[in-house]
């Protein structure tokens, strides 16, 4: 199913021939069509109008208006059902939400905002009770009856439910056929093998057990239901070409059975032209003229054998050609859709209350006209998104506050408070760079990998911008980084009361934490999320023990020089030797020779951390572009 609706990576290699007679590749006709996933992949903590509204934002055309896209909201609330939730949250484990049915038509709901065509649902009813499934069977068909084609997978529905299809495919052990056509007539289909319905069972099951041999027919012998399809098909295409040629034949009796006087002249004129040809054999115009229909003949069948000799490589060749061709097209396509999006709704026609599904063509021109809104304006709507699934956790916001200002707290009391040598405030700092570190990984592993990734995996499978999805989240964790740095740094400032100006402080610790949380990108994009905290720890434990050893050759001297806690020490470092006094001025030149630190490299320092943290992020989002294509729902 993923492959039909071209969100798999072997729907690239799927192709589909429309009514134009020509052969595209599947993944063209993406935006025309909607997969629902069995699990209830969305967003927890927003609610259903905001739920819908998001993926309207990124799957209508860049061309629609903001009042467009909230009609078409409102219409599909409407038809799913969902009027009394609309402002509730979707809810989790944890927090309260919606019921499991009304879920279920939420996922349903969010690829309808998509005004598809044609809708694929992979077993939507997968943990409901009969009531729940009802319903939501019953949203699917209004929505089929507003003009989208709807094809669900669906295991043992009750009678109801079952009532509600129009038509019906069974498959057999192996995927293979054993009914496909009307809901009303399988019933009748399977009588006609020799099976009985028993009473007082649900049809549905009845025809899963027929299927499953569990259900004999009346004369004891076994079925094999998936020939019986196929002989039936058979027949039925038989009685068709022979209905086809009585039509045929009727037709030619009508014309040359006939006694008007047009018939009889053209047959006299056929014998005409014909007669005096075989009679005539020497005539030079008349061999001219045979000799050049041997001639034709004769490079006809050249022709013929040439293109059955090369066919396979030629197939070969125009199938590569093809697939660069429309592969090429498609990127250049995405590319202007993204960077030159319309800014503004163009003047649509036909847009009015209700869901428009108007389906007078299947071309490619349908799906190239539907481009996704731009660059700019999905990293708005991603930004947005984030800022407000941020408010709504206010306790695991103050939570994490806490815990910088906790640690922050410790370390400062656990400093020399500017009373040691500056090899004392080494050993100190060294420790909080190492909880800085952890600290800054941590919620930056969260940002890509936590637990809203499967819905990115989805959103990006159906059209999403991972360009713009990484640009808005890592420009709202800049926010972040700011005020957790001042709330960490406050605290540690204020308890070790260093010599260093607290400016100073705070720009390396920004700088650290920058560069540690695009590591944590990274790491986020290389591996799960638990296996990715356990590197974290680890990578930051490894960074202080390379930054202590102040080695400049061989290995070392290179793990030194990326090394954010290398970078780090130094510019702490710098900051406090540039306010020493009395004694201390004596010994910073000494200790500052012994660490091979050089007192005006303060900036240097900060501009290495930086370019560690954006090199870092690029890596990341090459990751988030080029890794798990495979990652789809």
């Amino acid at each position: 199913m993923s492959c039909q609706t071209g969100s798999s990576p072997t729907a690239y290699q799927c192709t589909v021939v429309p009514y134009a007679c020509r052969v595209e590749r599947l993944e063209r006709h993406k935006r025309l069509m909607g997969f629902v996933p069995q699990d209830d992949v969305m967003y927890r903590n927003l609610t259903v109008e905001e739920n819908l509204t998001y993926s309207a934002c990124f799957r209508l055309p860049g061309s629609t208006s903001e009042s467009q896209r909230t009609q078409v909201v409102a219409n599909a609330i409407a038809v799913l059902g969902l009027g009394d939730v609309r402002h509730s949250l979707i809810g989790d484990e944890e927090v309260r939400g919606i019921s499991g049915g009304q879920r279920k038509r939420v996922n349903v709901g969010i690829e309808l905002v998509a005004d598809p065509s044609l809708m694929f649902l992979d077993e939507p009813t997968s943990g409901l009770d009969s009531t729940a499934s009802k319903l939501v069977v019953q949203a699917l068909k209004r929505v089929a009856q507003s003009g989208v084609t709807v094809a669900a997978v669906i295991h043992q529905p009750s009678y109801e439910t079952f009532s509600f299809f129009d038509d019906l495919v069974l498959l057999a052990k192996g995927g293979l056929t054993a009914y496909c056509g009307l809901q009303q007539g399988v019933q009748a289909y399977f009588e006609g093998l020799g099976f009985e319905v028993p009473e007082h069972v649900n049809p549905a099951d009845a025809f899963l057990d027929i299927i499953s041999g569990a259900i004999m027919p009346k004369s004891g012998a076994a079925v094999d239901i998936a020939a019986a399809w196929r002989a039936h098909q058979s027949g039925i295409d038989a009685a068709a070409g022979a209905a086809q040629q009585q039509a045929g034949a009727s037709a030619v009796v009508s014309v040359h059975g006939g006694r008007s006087s047009n018939g009889a002249a053209m047959v006299s004129n056929l014998e005409a032209d014909t007669l005096p040809e075989t009679q005539t054999l020497r005539d030079p115009k008349v061999l001219l003229r045979h000799a050049r229909r041997l001639l034709l003949l004769g490079l006809a069948l050249t022709a013929t054998a040439v293109r059955d000799n090369l066919s396979s490589t030629a197939a070969a060749v125009q199938e590569a050609v093809l697939s660069i061709r429309t592969a090429a097209a498609d990127q250049l396509q995405d590319w202007a859709a993204m960077l030159a999006a319309p800014r503004s709704s163009s003047s649509s026609s036909g847009a009015n209350s209700r869901l428009r599904h108007s389906r007078a063509s299947t071309d490619a021109a349908v799906s190239s006209r539907r481009s996704p809104p731009g660059l700019v304006r999905q990293f708005y709507w991603c930004l947005s998104r984030a800022v407000l699934m941020r408010t709504r956790e206010p306790m695991l916001v103050f939570i994490e506050y806490i815990i910088y200002a906790i640690t922050g707290s410790f370390l400062g009391l656990m400093s020399d408070r500017g009373r040691g040598s500056i090899a004392d405030y080494v050993g100190n700092v060294v420790y909080n760079i190492v909880a800085l570190g952890m600290l800054a990984m941590v919620s930056g592993i969260k940002v890509f990998g936590g637990p809203d990734r499967l819905v990115f995996y989805r959103k990006a499978s159906a059209g999403l911008s991972k360009l713009a999805y990484f640009w808005a989240l890592d420009t709202w964790g800049h926010v972040g980084l700011l005020l957790r740095c001042a709330v960490y740094l406050s605290m540690y400032y204020s308890f070790s009361q260093p010599r260093a100006v607290l400016w100073q402080m705070y720009m390396v610790t920004c700088a650290i934490y920058y560069a540690c949380t695009g590591m944590a990108y990274v790491l986020s994009q290389l591996m799960s999320p638990n296996a990715a905290q356990l590197t974290a720890a680890v990578a930051a434990l490894i960074n202080a023990l390379v930054a202590s050893k102040f080695s400049t050759s061989g290995v070392m001297g290179v793990l030194n020089k990326i090394s954010y806690a290398r970078w780090g020490l130094e510019g702490y470092v710098i900051a406090e030797t540039n306010y020493l006094t009395g004694v201390w001025l004596l010994a910073r030149c000494a200790d500052l020779k012994w660490m091979q630190y050089d007192i005006n490299q303060f900036w240097y320092c900060i501009k290495m951390l930086m370019y560690l943290g954006f090199g870092s992020r690029i890596a990341a989002c090459l990751g988030l572009l080029l890794l798990h294509k495979d990652k789809t729902l």
